[in-house]
C-alpha cells in the first residue's frame, strides 16, 4: 500500500496497523481459558500428568536468521499462556506443516508426540499456537494425523484445544486492540501508525513486520 502511494503520489488516509498481538494480555487470557476448558476433560487431574504440546506452523529457518520475529513471538505467547496455566505443568513447543526440502524450524510435532510417548506420557493436550481459526492444519493434521500418531505411540488420552475462532473473549481482545489503536490518534498528526507488542529478539532486524512508526505498549 505504501509502495503504491510512493509511486503514484496519491495521498493515503490516516491508517493504523496492528502488526502483532502475541503478548496482548487479553489474547493470552483467551488462549489460557480455552486450554483450561480442555484440561478439565482429562481423567487424571494431577497437573503433572498432562503434557501440554503447543504446535505452531513451522517456517524456514532462513526467515528467522534474517530477522523475522515469528519464533520469538511464538515463544513469548507460550511463555505467557503457561504463566496463567501454571509453569509446573510439563509443556513443549513444536512445529508442523513443513513443506519443501529447505531447513524448517524443529522439533516436528509428529516426532515430538512419539518422543513424549517413549517418555511415558499418557495424557497429551495439543494447543494450536499462531493459529486463530480452524482449517486443514488443525482439523486434519492435528485432529486426524497427530491423533493417529499418538494412538500408535501408545498415548491413551489425546485432546486438542480448539482455536480461538469466534470465542467471545478473543473477539473482545481484538476489539480492545482496535480501540487502543484508534485512541492513539488524538491530534490527527500521524499519517501512518503501527502498533505491536514489544518482544526481545535474539536476531538482528526489526521486531515488527512493518517499517512504519512503532508505538509500543
Amino acid at each position: 500500500m505504501h509502495a503504491i502511494v510512493a509511486e503514484t503520489g496519491h495521498p493515503l488516509p490516516p491508517t493504523s496497523v496492528i502488526c502483532s498481538f502475541e503478548a496482548d494480555s487479553n489474547y493470552i487470557e483467551a488462549m489460557a481459558a480455552a486450554a483450561r476448558e480442555e484440561l478439565a476433560f482429562f481423567p487424571d487431574q494431577d497437573p503433572s500428568q498432562t503434557h501440554i504440546l503447543f504446535s505452531a506452523h513451522s517456517v524456514p529457518v532462513r526467515y528467522i536468521d534474517e530477522g523475522d520475529p515469528y519464533l520469538d513471538h511464538t515463544k513469548r505467547t507460550v511463555e505467557l499462556v503457561m504463566e496463567r496455566l501454571g509453569t509446573q505443568r510439563p509443556h513443549t513447543l513444536s512445529f508442523q506443516s513443513k513443506v519443501g526440502p529447505v531447513e524448517w524450524l524443529t522439533p516436528a510435532t509428529n516426532e515430538t508426540i512419539q518422543k513424549l510417548a517413549r517418555q511415558g506420557v499418557s495424557q497429551l493436550m495439543l494447543v494450536p499456537v499462531s493459529f486463530v481459526s480452524e482449517h486443514s492444519e488443525t482439523l486434519y493434521e492435528m485432529d486426524i494425523l497427530y491423533r493417529d500418531v499418538a494412538a500408535e505411540a501408545g498415548i491413551a488420552n489425546y485432546r486438542r484445544v480448539p482455536t480461538m475462532n469466534c470465542r467471545a473473549d478473543f473477539i473482545e481482545a481484538l476489539a480492545t486492540l482496535v480501540e487502543r489503536a484508534l485512541s492513539y490518534r488524538t491530534d490527527g498528526s500521524l499519517h501512518s501508525l503501527c502498533i505491536h507488542t514489544p518482544v526481545t529478539t535474539g536476531t538482528p532486524g526489526p521486531s515488527c513486520a512493518c517499517d512504519l512508526r512503532v508505538v509500543k505498549d
